[in-house]
């Protein structure tokens, strides 16, 4: 699963200090198997999927993997990026 750099920013700037507590918990307690990620296969790309449930811990994952991602965010603050 691929997301776009604006898709990442977005998430982040509208979640702000909820997504970075769920990614310091994830770094610290890993991932509950209690909340399950929800995807679907996209129609007509093949070998997408869509996350319908779990955008904020797939992106917090994303983050915590290659945290370079935040590099060209703008809109996203110092404190964040920390």
């Amino acid at each position: 699963m691929t997301t776009s750099p604006a898709a990442l920013e977005k998430i982040l700037v509208n979640q702000g200090k909820k997504l970075v507590n769920l990614a310091e918990d994830i770094a610290t307690q890993g991932l509950s198997p209690a909340h399950r990620m929800i995807a679907i296969k996209s129609k007509g790309l093949k070998g997408k999927f869509t996350v319908m449930d779990g955008n904020r811990r797939l992106t917090a994952l994303k983050i915590l993997s290659n945290p370079a991602v935040l590099d060209p965010m703008s809109d996203v603050g110092d404190v964040t990026k920390r």
